[in-house]
């Protein structure tokens, strides 16, 4: 990839980034990872590592990505395999029925409206700069408090895209899973007869 034009304080150029970001073949590996993890826990072929060792291979990661940044590498190559390996051993731990804050009731609000807020998080974060002073800065508990003004207004942006689009267009298209036939009852054993 062209290592120019440079983006700004990172070691890597806008079409490596956007190679690595946005360009849609790479971005399907994330899915195909989520597809074999979840094919992994429902067929019981988990290895078993418990939520706390996956965290701690995900610290790991996070600390040898700060270590690599701003390289191309330090991006995401250090926490692919240990958030794949986070999301699961919750998931295992979940279908085993062991607590969860995840299962906590504004933990699974967030989780239903994340994909809203993953469509309209950015959009937030790069307009609402302009009125507040594009090139402005703040001290730390000015910016604070606007980091928890801009994350309410994205998460009452995602909640109304999610209520008013995402559930009404799930109830309209989605098709549910096809009813499993029960199975049929085991056969009655043949009864005895006893020598007369």
């Amino acid at each position: 990839m062209p290592g120019a034009p440079q983006l700004p304080g990172q070691e890597m150029s806008l079409t490596q980034n956007w190679f690595l970001v946005s360009f849609p073949p790479v971005r399907t590996l994330d899915f195909v990872l989520g597809i074999l993890a979840a094919r992994i826990v429902l067929s019981g072929r988990w290895i078993g590592l418990p939520v706390p060792a996956a965290l701690g291979l995900l610290a790991a990661g996070f600390a040898a990505q700060v270590a690599l940044w701003p390289t191309v590498y330090g991006l995401t190559a250090t926490i692919v395999a240990p958030v794949a390996l986070v999301i699961t051993a919750i998931a295992a731990a979940d279908l085993r029925g062991a607590p969860s804050l995840l299962r906590s009731g504004p933990l699974r609000f967030l989780g239903e409206i994340s994909f809203a807020s993953y469509l309209v998080h950015f959009l937030v974060l790069s307009f609402a700069h302009i009125p507040l002073g594009a090139a402005r800065s703040w001290d730390a508990p000015a910016a604070t408090v606007i980091i928890a003004a801009l994350f309410g207004a994205t998460t009452l942006l995602s909640w109304g895209l999610h209520r008013l689009v995402e559930v009404p267009a799930m109830r309209r298209w989605s098709r549910p899973a096809a009813d499993t036939p029960a199975p049929a009852p085991a056969p009655a054993p043949a009864p005895v007869i006893e020598p007369t």
